[in-house]
């Protein structure tokens, strides 16, 4: 498929994702956690499954892959919610950061696992085993989840209850807020940096740089590799210091033992910023708005997400993959000296 193909099928998926996502979180404020989980797996599994017997065509995989996100949207938010609930407040940052190490530990998996049955059964049979193993995973979380996870959106219904003006109040809170709106345009940059890199560094690997395709999987690799150590020092640091860390990005432009470990640098700078921005998605508000919250923030990287699909893959198309980085390091400059003239605003006390 040409790129644009490509990007329409990414963009298909973020799509879908982004909104579904911030739907989930607004609704993890009011049901069951493990109902919305369940859900996840099964439209994921499906739709993946399906892909692995469809006939090639753009079209298609775009409504498959864009039904594929939806069912990523409906996890994420629970997945965060629960993790905060059994953590306690000083070890939140920490705990998820463990969480989102099964990203990196795909990362680094993937490609391997990738080439290994794609090159031996095909690409087909490479889909329908993530199709089988979501639906394995689902199980197992519907099983071992406790009753205690399906009561928690009744629970947080009945506190919530109150009457129409305060949650208007509350909403005008939250699009009133300029330290809202700073960590949203911070989530987007986020977004942009971390889907692109992870998405589209192979494609330009191979195409612009032509490495082998053992070469770019090691690239990929250690940027996983380099993610979990990134989430682990900043879920360490976010529970240690009031203060997050700045946004920051690297690119990869050199070969040799200077690419393994500028890989290893853009892996630790991307994740530790996504366990940070989740943070402080969920410490914007009261507690009874966490997962709205979270889900402003989400749909905020996620649009990002979506912007590294067709957008971006248009200026590869239309100049080269150089170009599209080099957007991407002119967003991340952006977004580095909006949150240094942040800190000129006036400080708020903050309100119980």
């Amino acid at each position: 498929m040409k790129f644009y193909a490509q990007g329409t099928i990414a963009s298909a998926q973020g799509i879908s994702l982004a909104f579904t996502t911030f739907g989930a979180g607004i609704l993890s404020d009011r049901i069951s956690s493990r109902n919305l989980l369940t859900s996840a797996f099964i439209i994921c599994t499906i739709s993946t499954l399906l892909v692995s017997i469809s006939p090639v065509s753009a079209g298609l995989y775009a409504i498959l892959w864009f039904v594929n996100g939806v069912g990523q949207g409906l996890a994420l938010p629970p997945i965060l919610k629960l993790t905060r609930e059994n953590s306690e407040p000083a070890k939140f940052a920490t705990n998820w950061g463990l969480v989102l190490l099964s990203v990196n530990l795909a990362s680094i998996t993937n490609p391997f696992v990738a080439a290994l049955i794609g090159q031996s059964y095909g690409w087909r049979q490479y889909v329908a085993f993530n199709g089988v193993q979501t639906m394995t995973i689902g199980a197992l979380c519907h099983i071992l989840l406790d009753t205690g996870a399906d009561t928690t959106g009744d629970k947080v219904t009945k506190k919530s209850d109150s009457p129409k003006a305060t949650g208007a109040v509350k909403w005008w809170d939250v699009l009133n807020s300029p330290f809202v709106w700073l960590v949203i345009i911070i989530s987007f940059v986020e977004g942009v940096s971390r889907i692109g890199l992870m998405d589209w560094m192979p494609m330009y690997l191979d195409k612009e740089l032509h490495f082998d395709t053992y070469r770019a999987n090691v690239f990929v690799s250690l940027m996983g590799l380099g993610g979990i150590a990134g989430k682990l020092l900043a879920g360490k640091w976010s529970d240690a210091l009031v203060r997050r860390a700045p946004v920051s990005t690297d690119s990869a432009q050199s070969t040799g033992i200077i690419v393994l470990i500028t890989a290893l640098l853009i892996g630790i700078t991307i994740a530790g910023n996504v366990v940070n921005i989740s943070v402080m998605g969920t410490e914007l508000g009261p507690k009874d708005m966490a997962g709205t919250y979270s889900a402003i923030i989400t749909l905020a990287s996620l649009v990002g997400g979506i912007f590294t699909g067709l957008p971006l893959t248009t200026v590869a198309d239309y100049y080269s993959w150089n170009t599209a980085f080099i957007v991407i390091e002119l967003l991340c400059v952006f977004a580095f000296i909006i949150i240094n003239l942040a800190k000129l605003l006036p400080q708020k006390a903050k309100k119980d």
